[in-house]
């Protein structure tokens, strides 16, 4: 499969495919647009968009002072990085963890969580989107490569900042001290100072740029007007090419 993959890419190499049979590429953020432009296809970055995919509006927004403890939605697997969730968790005793979803590691990981980790299973979006409203933060321990995770377009959408381990993509989709904060990836310890410093001080503005962040970049409108001006600029790229 490989072979006949790397011939397929090698043949349309050599035609320009990318180039002359492709208007434009669109890719969910900036990361993707750079390794695409870094591999050998040859894609012309003039081509190469970004388009981020948007998700429902989250309202009304809860007020930072009535919001407990922290949340993680998705698949319990060690790709997602819930060993080291659950491990700083457990250093932090008092701190009260929701896991909300399903997988292969949940009756290990329930054997090592402390009394302060709930865990919630699967649940309807109604209740998850009601949870990513009164919770302080989303945390977001991947210690692999994600596209663009709706989890985390979500809680923005409901004004919550998203603490994620500090790996490429997600750390330009999480701005450290912006719209969450940033851990060092596959650690523990450092996830549970991540928390610590969260909660240092009062931070209204991490609350208020997280749902900044919805409205400027993962709004269905701001999708919409992102997509309808790729259209656009196509269209007037082909009617200066055929005059």
């Amino acid at each position: 499969k490989r072979q006949v993959l790397t011939a397929a890419l090698f043949t349309h190499q050599l035609k320009n495919t990318w180039n002359s049979c492709v208007d434009r590429f669109l890719v969910l953020t900036p990361f993707a647009r750079k390794n695409l432009l870094d591999s050998a296809s040859g894609v012309d970055p003039s081509k190469v968009l970004v388009k981020a995919n948007s998700t429902d509006d989250i309202e009304p927004v809860v007020p930072q002072d009535q919001r407990e403890g922290y949340l993680y939605i998705g698949r319990l697997s060690a790709e997602k990085g819930v060993d080291v969730l659950i491990g700083a968790f457990n250093q932090l005793g008092n701190r009260e963890l929701k896991i909300i979803g399903t997988g292969e590691m949940e009756e290990e990981l329930k054997k090592l969580a402390g009394p302060n980790i709930r865990f919630l299973g699967t649940r309807e979006k109604p209740f998850v989107q009601e949870q990513l409203k009164r919770t302080k933060a989303l945390v977001f321990p991947s210690i692999v490569y994600e596209g663009l995770p709706n989890t985390i377009l979500e809680a923005y959408s409901a004004s919550t900042p998203v603490i994620a381990s500090d790996i490429d993509n997600i750390n330009s989709i999480v701005t450290d001290g912006y719209n969450g904060m940033l851990f060092k990836l596959g650690e523990s310890d450092s996830l549970a100072q991540s928390i610590l410093d969260f909660e240092a001080e009062p931070r209204p503005m991490i609350y208020a740029s997280a749902r900044n962040t919805y409205e400027q970049h993962y709004s269905h409108d701001r999708n919409f007007e992102t997509l309808l001006a790729v259209y656009q600029e196509t269209i007037n790229a082909h009617e200066t090419q055929d005059n």
